[in-house]
């Protein structure tokens, strides 16, 4: 597992998220992080635009589940990264 993912957990843990809840966001990063072989803290804006659009386009997954796989990225860019979401 990559050093950020686990800093990811920790994250998660402090606000109290639930173990079910850490676990689901750990496997849509390591999904997202596999998608491009590369550690999620090396990609950007344009490959989240690129997996998101692969989701639904390809993938066909419904929006409640794109939307939690947004969220999912959202929290590791701006509360583990401390980065900024456009």
């Amino acid at each position: 597992m990559y050093q950020k993912i686990e800093k990811m957990i920790k994250d998660l843990e402090l606000r109290g998220h639930s173990k079910p809840t850490i676990r689901n966001m750990v496997c849509t990063m390591n999904a997202f992080s596999r998608f491009y072989n590369k550690p999620p803290e090396l990609l950007g804006e344009r490959e989240i635009i690129n997996y998101l659009e692969y989701c639904i386009k390809t993938k066909k997954l419904c929006k409640g589940t794109v939307n939690y796989i947004n969220g999912t990225l959202k929290f590791f860019y701006v509360v583990t990264l401390e980065g900024s979401w456009t």
